[in-house]
């Protein structure tokens, strides 16, 4: 279990977003739209994956589900 905050995606989910969409723009042109989900990254450590794991996430605070994904 890992619990992340804004600040470790580029000193703030604000400036990741407008890294991502900066980048976006230079490279393909393209621009959000509204209704576009944006994730900023991961807020936690990067974790070693092993077989046979099964992984899940809770959001809280924001119309989302979760996600659960297992490793064969």
């Amino acid at each position: 279990v890992d619990r992340g905050v804004g600040s470790n995606a580029l000193d703030g989910t604000l400036h990741a977003l407008g890294h991502f969409v900066d980048g976006l723009h230079q490279t393909t042109g393209e621009r959000l739209q509204a209704g576009d989900i944006v994730t900023t990254g991961t807020l936690t450590q990067a974790m070693r994956v092993h077989p046979g794991e099964t992984w899940s996430t809770e959001i809280r605070g924001l119309p989302l589900s979760g996600m659960r994904i297992s490793f064969s």
